[in-house]
């Protein structure tokens, strides 16, 4: 737990859906404000963790705040040479969100990758490439047959097996 000094205007949540087609991004931004005022919001990203290097242009929305909750939708064009995310080349990037009005400023760091997560008949694929999700898969149905073969890996004695799948029904 901490205690965080914010503006009395001041950014509350960002929540990123990046576009891998368009190379954008939507940013939902979330701010608190206690008075109808006018503001500007400053976007600016850059690909960190990776050895190709790609700053974004830092882009200005004006936009007008009313007083309580405002939940403002911006469009961030990434550029043409925006770098994609991988499970071989994790390239994220930092976006930085300022809020600025006539008397403080407030800004909010994002990490977010460039990708698209789709299904191609019964493959799964990320950026069109497929992929094999790894890890625990244990499914086994809930039938009495199966519960019984279950229970007899658990080393029970049969007795016990017997009454305990009979419970289970």
């Amino acid at each position: 737990m901490y205690i965080e000094a914010k503006p009395i205007n001041h950014i509350t949540d960002i929540q990123i859906s990046p576009n891998y087609q368009t190379k954008c991004i939507s940013a939902k931004v979330k701010i608190y404000s206690t008075q109808n005022e006018k503001a500007q919001i400053f976007l600016s990203a850059e690909a960190r963790n990776t050895k190709n290097k790609h700053n974004v242009k830092k882009q200005t929305y004006p936009i007008t705040l009313h007083k309580g909750i405002n939940n403002i939708e911006l469009s961030y064009y990434l550029g043409k040479d925006a770098l994609s995310w991988s499970e071989f080349d994790p390239t994220l990037y930092r976006l930085t969100t300022t809020l600025s009005t006539r008397t403080e400023q407030d800004t909010s760091i994002t990490n977010f990758g460039l990708r698209e997560f789709k299904t191609n008949k019964n493959q799964f694929t990320i950026n069109g490439i497929k992929t094999f999700l790894r890890g625990k898969h244990d499914t086994i149905k809930c039938t009495k047959k199966s519960i019984y073969h279950k229970l007899q890996l658990e080393i029970y004695p049969t007795k016990c097996i017997e009454s305990r799948v009979s419970r289970l029904q």
